[in-house]
């Protein structure tokens, strides 16, 4: 019998019909014992192959079934599994409707934190604490900050009734940056200021499902800088949430507004929308309002009743008044020291379309308006009506070739215009923003075997017109691209192994002189029989790569710190009328991409530079040989008439004369007093 091409079509297409009819299919869903949908819920029939995992809706469809009776059992990490007993035959479609009860033991908790994907907090290879969001909202702390503060190996540092500071490994600081927070995976830090700001940054307790704290150096998969661990907050769903106003009220004249609605716009898609408004009266700061009460503390940092504010700028007088304060001379009030009553009002906006049963695409956008006081290395700033926003798209698709896929990109941008020193009045502009896109792809494997892979670009913009990053203003841009691998081996329910890796390359490390960077991470954990619980040897790496104030950090402290502490300013015409004021500027820095380092001429000689450069008509930042005597000379013969003139001959000049007298004759009394000759204390022959 010869088969042509029609016939075996013919035959095939029979066989196939065959095979569909005797064939027995079992459909249904997975819901929890709140009547919530489970996707990516486990289901297989006891005794064959077959199974499959729940789409979005929970829908599942197991198919290539013969005549008979099964046992269909359905499983879900931190659920006790189901099971039912369904009878398929004469080509109908059986129905199994499987609900999961929540585990009630502790270590059945799911964690996601730890490696990027499901898993029970026992079988974590990183030390991890759950909070679910009933726990955060029963508790009723003005952050969750404080919720966290009393936990192991937690240090918290208090700086007003919302404003803090959190490390797990210590260094602790003011403005601490060190431990890694995210929101669904959307950094909460902002673009140039490596601070938490959880306060400003975290969604309402309502709105949390779980919190998860990873201490320690954590996994590859959330980039460099995380070597003290993540605060990952995860939200509800809105297809799982309804409407609510509240308000809550407390010490301090402390008040928050809350409003949220939650509704479905269609079978597959869900929006969230809520408003929150906080107020109260922060601590009194108590602060010295002179330099002599800040020297008679034991410190030097002091809050005036009366300031000017001014923009920084890197040129001589290094103050610009001419901002949106536009303050008199003799400067305003300082209405920020005391009694001031911090205010914040954002705006969350969360949308979830569920595309088909196996893929979801998530929209977020954050606006928060803040006037609130933060504690920094250089003093107190208030945010005057500053604006912090974020956007969000993520995409995840179940069974894309052979796993889950995760797609994420979200960008976060400030608009602070206003914000200023309480201490010295000087302006911080900020209108920085960051763009990310991070790629994962999770894929199971046999044998108990798992790898997840991913990329992720980060490109971070500072514009701070030279308030923060100074002279770096032009060279301060921060790209990174990342890619990392973690691999998983399981050995029944009690062993299991875990690598991972991560490959870093930034401008920043390049301008140093290093290539691409390499941290690894291993993990072997132990779960015995009967423990509830498990043993975890660890090793990891992590890299810290220098951030932004590392680097970049270009700040002004003080811009007259001389002559500005003895009440002299030489453009009063009692002190010569000079066209500038030969004072200093005190700045924080940063090292830049080669460390501190002093400028040097052709012979390799220290260079100079003077506050005196303005009467050579010179800019300030001009660098001078060391045996220069032009600057020298033009110093002497603009200050010298004055200083031994008008100056001493004034009645300020007569009272720094005795302050200065008083000094030398004090340092010269106790050193007799010691027992120490003149020569000693290095007074030379004529004093002698």
């Amino acid at each position: 019998m010869k088969i042509n091409k029609q016939s075996f079509q013919f035959m095939f297409a029979l066989l196939f019909s065959i095979a569909t009819l005797t064939a027995q299919n079992v459909t249904g869903t997975v819901t929890g014992n709140d009547g919530n949908a489970l996707a990516g819920a486990n289901v297989s029939v006891e005794g064959t192959d077959a199974g499959a995992s729940s789409n979005n809706d929970g829908s599942f469809a197991i198919s290539g079934l013969s005549d008979g009776t099964y046992t269909v059992t359905a499983s879900y990490i931190g659920y006790k599994d189901a099971s039912a007993v369904v009878t398929v035959g004469g080509g109908q479609t059986a129905n199994a409707n499987l609900t999961l009860d929540k585990s009630n033991l502790l270590l059945d908790q799911v964690v996601v934190s730890a490696s990027f994907k499901k898993e029970l907090l026992v079988d974590s290879p990183a030390s991890v604490e759950v909070f679910s969001g009933e726990q955060l909202a029963a508790r009723g702390a003005a952050t969750v900050v404080d919720i966290l503060a009393n936990r192991a190996g937690v240090e918290t540092m208090k700086m007003g009734v919302e404003s803090s500071n959190m490390t797990v490994r210590g260094f602790n600081s003011a403005f601490s940056g060190a431990i890694h927070a995210v929101v669904d995976n959307r950094w909460t830090r902002p673009p140039v200021v490596n601070a938490q700001l959880l306060q400003f940054f975290a969604p309402d307790d309502s709105e949390i499902e779980r919190l998860e704290l990873v201490k320690g150096p954590a996994t590859p998969m959330y980039g460099p800088d995380t070597q003290q661990g993540v605060i990952a907050l995860y939200t509800k769903s809105p297809f799982n949430q309804g409407n609510r106003v509240s308000m809550t009220t407390g010490d301090r004249d402390y008040l928050k507004l809350y409003a949220r609605t939650a509704f479905q716009i269609s079978p597959r898609v869900a929006t969230r929308l809520s408003v929150k408004h906080t107020k109260f009266t922060d601590w009194e700061s108590n602060m010295p309002l002179t330099a002599a009460e800040a020297a008679a503390g034991g410190h030097e940092y002091f809050e005036p009743a009366t300031l000017r504010r001014g923009l920084q700028t890197t040129i001589y007088p290094f103050v610009d008044y001419n901002t949106s304060y536009n303050d008199p001379a003799e400067g305003v009030a300082n209405i920020a020291r005391d009694g001031f009553q911090p205010e914040a009002s954002a705006i969350d906006m969360n949308t979830e379309v569920r595309l088909d049963l196996k893929s979801t695409l998530k929209i977020n956008a954050r606006v928060a308006n803040i006037s609130a006081i933060e504690m920094t290395a250089v003093g107190r700033q208030f945010a005057d009506d500053a604006t912090l926003s974020q956007f969000q798209m993520s995409y995840s698709r179940q069974d894309f070739l052979g796993g889950d896929l995760f797609v994420n990109a979200f960008t976060n941008f400030n608009d602070q215009k206003t914000t200023y020193n309480v201490s010295t009045g000087l302006v911080v502009f900020d209108q920085s923003s960051n763009v990310a896109l991070q790629l994962q792809h999770n894929i199971p494997l046999k044998n108990g075997q798992s790898v997840v892979w991913g990329v992720d670009v980060l490109d971070r913009t500072p514009d701070t017109d030279g308030t923060i990053n100074g002279q770096y203003e032009d060279v301060d841009d921060f790209q990174n691209i990342g890619a990392y691998y973690s691999y998983e081996k399981k050995w029944g329910d009690k062993l299991k192994f875990v690598g991972t890796g991560r490959f870093d390359s930034s401008n920043f490390t390049r301008d140093i002189g290093e290539g691409t960077l390499f941290a690894p991470k291993m993990a072997l954990v132990w779960s015995p029989e009967n423990v509830r619980g498990n043993f975890r040897l660890t090793y990891g790496q992590n890299i810290d790569l220098p951030g932004n104030f590392t680097k970049n950090l270009d700040i002004g402290v003080s811009s007259d710190f001389i002559y500005g502490g003895l009440g002299i300013d030489f453009r009063d015409p009692a002190f010569g009328g000079l066209p500038f004021n030969p004072d200093f500027q005190v700045k924080a820095v940063g090292s830049s991409t080669v460390g501190y380092n002093y400028d040097r001429d052709a012979n390799g000689l220290h260079t100079f530079r003077s506050n005196w450069s303005p009467a050579l008509s010179a800019g300030i930042n001009t660098n001078y040989n060391m045996n220069n005597s032009t600057i020298n000379a033009a110093a002497h013969g603009v200050f010298a008439p004055i200083f031994t003139g008008q100056f001493l001959q004034s009645d300020q000049g007569a009272a720094y004369l005795g302050a200065v007298g008083a000094g030398i004759g004090a340092g010269m009394g106790a050193g007799l007093a010691q027992g120490l000759t003149l020569a000693q204390m290095g007074f030379n022959a004529t004093v002698q």
